[in-house]
């Protein structure tokens, strides 16, 4: 059976094993639990799938023939193992592609870098990345949560592991002023803490973005799918790990609910009403009306995008705004065409009453009165005149131009008599 050797009794069954779903506490646990595993030095024993064999190769890893020979397989793979493993706070692979660098111990007092509910949020980001955590170290800047960053400390560990040319990436602006103290090339992101609490919406992947944004490549299973093992024995990775089933600082059977989770829904969505809707000018005065922390309310909002929420209600608003107009446009088009046909019809009136009572000849004001007149009526039927039209309706002889439009009126909307 094969067996991998890193110092406690794992098989590769246990020790890739991790749940499918990356959202799960347990799966953040049981990568960590690999980095923890990974900082002893390993090789594999016996004969394992291929691409099992092909992950460990290209983290390093040697295959032996049989136990006797791992200390000589362990000195030769893993050089800088002796070194690193004098140092505190330091996690992860011996022959490292990426360092990440944090801040200090949290507030649970572990030693470890990144055991926490933030290192889980970091871990999948490298994970989108397509760095295998079984290449990964981990360092804090700080040896202690009272003690000031000391570059001398991460100048030991950038000497130990130079051969492998590493890329450094520090999260937080403590690790980054201790690193350029230092003098070490590297990339320079927020702490994942903060991108949690501050960027939720945006995701793990959002957090990956950031840091190829901040000049950190991709890693080797970039584009190839990572071989691993679901529904492996990850207990028995957690307990040679000695890592927790939970990366988040919170003790077994802690029924704590979160500080969201306390404050009513509806003082949530009443706060949320307010802001999208656009009846407060900001997140604060949103808090303030509502009645709810204005911390409470910045997590939430960035998690449940409502800022979106607010552009888009706008957008909507200005839209119908526009369509409003566009009616009020139109009924006031309607209401000069009536006028424009009230004196159209007027104006032709008065020519017939002229001709029916022997005037053959009426003023020219008359005259431009008729032809205005047809125009309009031809314009009102929606009928575009150019202007050798114009002209052949001035043109017409008065007594036709009359008979024509006193047709075209009655047809219309009867005789005008009537009207």
């Amino acid at each position: 059976m094969e067996r991998l050797l890193i110092g406690a009794d794992v098989d590769a069954g246990a020790f890739l094993a991790e749940p499918p779903d990356l959202r799960a506490p347990l799966w953040a646990a049981c990568v960590y639990a690999r980095i923890v595993l990974a900082s002893r030095g390993g090789a594999y024993l016996g004969t394992v799938d291929d691409a099992v064999r092909a992950r460990l190769e290209e983290a390093g890893w040697l295959a032996i023939a049989d136990e006797a020979s791992y200390a000589a397989a362990r000195a030769a793979a893993w050089p800088a193992l002796a070194e690193l493993a004098e140092m505190s706070c330091v996690v992860g692979s011996s022959a490292p592609r990426i360092v990440v660098v944090g801040e200090r111990p949290g507030k649970a007092g572990l030693a470890r870098p990144f055991q926490s509910t933030s290192g889980g949020w970091l871990l999948r980001a490298l994970r989108a990345l397509g760095y295998d955590e079984l290449t990964v170290l981990f360092a804090n800047a700080a040896l202690g949560r009272e003690r000031r960053p000391d570059p001398a400390h991460l100048v030991a560990i950038h000497d130990a592991v130079r051969r492998y040319e590493p890329t450094w990436l520090a999260c937080g602006r403590v690790a980054e002023e201790a690193l350029r103290r230092a003098k070490i090339p590297h990339a320079h992101v927020v702490h994942p803490a903060h991108h949690r609490r501050f960027h939720a919406a945006d995701g793990h992947l959002g957090y990956a973005e950031l840091i190829k944004g901040a000049g950190v490549p991709p890693g080797p299973w970039h584009e190839r799918e990572l071989p691993r093992v679901e529904g492996g024995d990850a207990d028995a990775l957690l307990a040679a790990a000695c890592v927790p089933r939970t990366l988040a600082h919170r003790p077994d059977g802690d029924k704590r609910r979160s500080y969201e989770s306390r404050v009513h829904p509806e003082k949530l969505d009443r706060a949320r009403e307010l802001y999208v809707r656009g009846e407060t000018p900001t997140l604060k005065h949103a808090a303030r009306e509502a009645g709810v922390p204005y911390q409470t309310i910045l997590t939430q909002s960035r998690a449940q995008g409502w800022y979106e929420a607010r552009q888009r209600y706008l957008e909507e608003v200005r839209r119908r705004a526009d369509d409003r107009s566009a009616d009020v446009e139109a009924k006031a088009i309607a209401a000069a065409r009536k006028l424009a046909w009230g004196g159209a019809t007027q104006a032709l009136k008065s020519v017939l009453d002229r001709m029916r009572g022997g005037e053959l000849k009426p003023s020219p004001r008359d005259a431009k009165a008729l032809v205005d007149a047809a125009i309009t009526l031809h314009q009102l039927r929606a009928v575009a005149l150019d202007d050798e039209q114009r002209r052949a309706l001035r043109n017409l002889p008065l007594p036709e131009l009359a008979r024509r439009l006193k047709r075209e009126v009655e047809e219309r909307f009867g005789p005008l008599e009537e009207g």
